[in-house]
């Protein structure tokens, strides 16, 4: 089973709908290992959303998210609902996600109340925009990380400290932390370069480099064709979560 658009010859393809569909085919021998993929892909995110969009503390997060996998992923094969014409999959997993959470907390709040018998398991879970919001943050800033930290490694291992210093200090730091950026003589101070202008030149460079490996990781997740829109989607997301951080929500 093929999503059509991985390269030829990779036993796991690395865009999102063609490891969806190994991970679903249950006839598959390479299905758990996709499946694993997929989990490690999406897993950060989810639990930062429980942790900071639902307030949820550590230790329930932890146990919520081996329950879902445990009975929706893995016993309901969650995965083979997946439907590329119906929208991202990770909205999928979200949508199933805050399902399984809803109902999992009801229940536990309901034994207390009355060690009875349980309720219907199949209640749809609120509707919060925001919480949505949340996991959407959660993803493009778990993508952003690690096309930086890529970035970063390439740069200590080529020898190229000077690229990532002067991306760090210019676009990473302010961007990231809302740190002031230095000007270029400071930066010539700080990393060692002859002149303002090659710090200038040196950040063109970082910032086409930084392109180029987030191309590739968001090309992990998606098809090459969709990879212009889902930048454009990451950048949207992390502007919406910046206003709303600035105005205080």
């Amino acid at each position: 089973m093929n999503g059509g658009c991985a390269p030829e010859g990779r036993l796991f393809p690395l865009t999102q709908w063609s490891l969806v569909a190994r991970a679903a085919d249950e006839t598959q021998s390479g299905q758990r290992q996709a499946l694993g993929q997929l989990l490690a892909a999406y897993l950060p995110a989810l639990r930062v959303y429980l942790l900071h969009r639902r307030g949820i503390d550590r230790h329930q997060a932890e146990d919520l998210l081996q329950g879902f996998v445990a009975d929706r992923v893995l016993e309901h094969n969650l995965v083979a609902r997946a439907n590329r014409s119906r929208g991202r999959f990770r909205n999928l997993l979200l949508s199933s996600l805050d399902n399984y959470v809803a109902n999992t907390l009801r229940h536990q709040h309901a034994a207390v109340r009355n060690p009875g018998p349980m309720g219907r398991l199949d209640a749809e879970p609120a509707d919060d925009a925001g919480h949505a919001d949340g996991f959407e943050t959660a993803w493009a800033r778990q993508i952003i990380a690690q096309a930086l930290q890529r970035m970063r490694e390439q740069c200590l291992a080529a020898g190229r400290e000077d690229i990532w210093g002067v991306f760090d200090c210019r676009v990473r730091a302010p961007l990231m932390e809302g740190a002031p950026a230095p000007s270029y003589p400071r930066l010539v101070r700080l990393l060692g370069f002859r002149s303002p202008m090659q710090a200038a030149n040196a950040l063109i460079t970082a910032k086409r480099m930084f392109q180029r490996i987030l191309r590739e990781v968001v090309g992990q997740y998606v098809c090459q064709e969709d990879i212009d829109a889902e930048i454009d989607d990451l950048i949207a997301i992390l502007s919406r979560a910046r206003r709303i951080d600035a105005a205080g929500g």
